[in-house]
């Protein structure tokens, strides 16, 4: 099992990691704990043997291209996004989409990161139309501050609208 035990501290910050060597598959459903065995470094013996802990579980990381839901439009039998040129000129690009994050859908193939795309007015947008780009809004942004790559309005994967 690849999984990172992290040992917060008393204020709920990261202190230490722990390795993850045994898991009971008896999950208590009135409390939502489970019991988690790991080994610690603890050489300045700040924890005793069997002592528990608070602690958050990192299970696997998997990076992912995330573009605002509202950005997916369908044509035919194919789902497709709006990029966005240098020239302000925006063509019709197909995509293959993952799984969804709360209002961001991940891109599986079809789009690069840092690709600007449209967000807003889809209905009225065509090929090779030339739009405005307006920045990004704070709802686009995580409330962890990072930002699903690409995002329209942004070629850093910051969140905006196009607008023809």
């Amino acid at each position: 099992m690849s999984a990172a035990l992290i040992v917060l501290g008393d204020d709920d910050e990261p202190g230490r990691e722990a390795k993850v060597y045994k898991l009971d598959n008896r999950f208590d459903p009135a409390t939502a704990r489970r019991l988690i065995r790991a080994k610690l470094a603890n050489a300045d013996g700040l924890y005793l043997p069997g002592e528990f802990v608070r602690t958050r579980l990192q299970v696997g990381r998997k990076e992912r291209l995330l573009v605002p839901t509202r950005a997916l439009a369908a044509q035919l039998d194919q789902r497709i996004v709006w990029s966005i040129g240098a020239d302000c000129r925006i063509s019709m690009r197909p995509v293959e989409t993952g799984g969804s994050y709360g209002d961001q859908t991940e891109i599986v193939s079809g789009l690069k990161p840092g690709t600007r795309i449209a967000s807003d007015h889809l209905q009225r947008l065509s090929q090779n139309l030339c739009v405005g780009v307006r920045p990004a809004a704070k709802a686009d942004i995580a409330q962890d501050g990072t930002r699903g790559m690409p995002q329209s309005g942004s070629s850093a994967g910051g969140a905006g609208s196009a607008a023809p």
